[in-house]
């Protein structure tokens, strides 16, 4: 009996200073218990749960992506059709699209993971040749502020007149007014 109450006063001097807190302290480490031996399980879990999540990720983003392509074939007709009327007859415009590799991303059909957040996968970057005989390169790096101008000119139009909104009159009509400085 004095090794019991012995070991009752060590338990409550070490854990708490009463019987209930013991009692308390020895049911939260069951539960600990239950939680670590039990850990294998909810990661296996997680993890056939991050698989399905990222296989429907993977499905949207290809979606995403082919309308991106598909809409971006029809601004580049567009575009060109306004640099053509805003005197740069023979300019060419593209939308390139990227992608890169993540092991962690989301598997394509192919087998290969690529990167993605929360625009989708694709890397965007706007392409002009502005010049008969050259090939297309970034925008960014060699439009000039005219062309620039002019290119954003005919974007706003081509936007404008996809969304119908009431810009759209008035962009033709600034348009015209540029075609006729340019």
């Amino acid at each position: 009996m004095e090794e019991r109450l012995d070991l009752i006063h060590s338990l409550t001097r070490k854990f708490g200073g009463s019987i209930p807190a013991v009692i308390a302290y020895g049911a939260e480490a069951r539960k600990q218990l239950e939680t670590i031996t039990g850990a294998a399980e909810r990661i296996a879990e997680l993890e056939m749960q991050e698989a399905k999540l990222l296989e429907k990720l993977a499905k949207q983003g290809i979606a995403l992506t082919e309308k991106r392509k598909s809409a971006a074939a029809a601004m580049s007709k567009g575009i060109e059709s306004e640099l053509n009327d805003l005197k740069m007859t023979s300019a060419k415009f593209r939308v390139d699209f990227q992608t890169k590799p993540d092991p962690n991303g989301a598997p394509l059909p192919d087998g290969t993971r690529i990167a993605f957040d929360q625009n989708g996968f694709d890397r965007v970057e706007f392409l002009i040749a502005p010049n008969p005989g050259e090939g297309l390169k970034p925008l960014v790096k060699i439009a000039s502020g005219g062309e620039t101008s002019r290119l954003m000119l005919g974007l706003k139009n081509v936007l404008a007149a996809q969304t119908k909104s009431p810009a759209s009159s008035s962009m033709r009509s600034i348009r015209e007014s540029a075609a006729a400085w340019a």
